[in-house]
């Protein structure tokens, strides 16, 4: 990152569109009329993706088009995911908690990693 994509924000947008009915690349002409260059975006895999391998078209639409319109504002976009896939034997199925670290092959740790690099 340059110094001058320093100054940015962070939001859901996705999340906003859902709640507000405002299209969220719509937003990112607020984010530049602050005189941001720079965009942190949820982009949860677990949204994004039906399953650990299988897009969700729809979602990927919406981010797409979202990312689109940053690259027409030149703002620049850091995706980020604060939830994913966790295999079978997991307290969940989705989210952000992790097996208790184990690297021995066929850990529920080592599954959790394999499951996220697929991803």
């Amino acid at each position: 990152m340059t110094h001058r994509r320093f100054f940015g924000v962070g939001e859901p947008l996705i999340q906003r569109e859902a709640d507000t009915k405002i299209p969220a690349w719509a937003y990112l002409d607020l984010v530049k009329g602050l005189g941001c260059s720079a965009y942190r975006s949820w982009m949860h895999i677990t949204d994004i993706l039906k399953d650990p391998v299988t897009p969700d078209e729809k979602m990927v639409e919406r981010h797409r088009q979202l990312l689109e319109r940053a690259v027409e504002l030149d703002i620049e976009v850091t995706g980020m995911s604060h939830e994913w896939f966790l295999p079978e034997g997991c307290r969940q199925r989705k989210g952000h908690a992790m097996p208790k670290r184990d690297l021995t092959p066929g850990s529920l740790y080592r599954q959790t990693l394999d499951m996220l690099e697929e991803s």
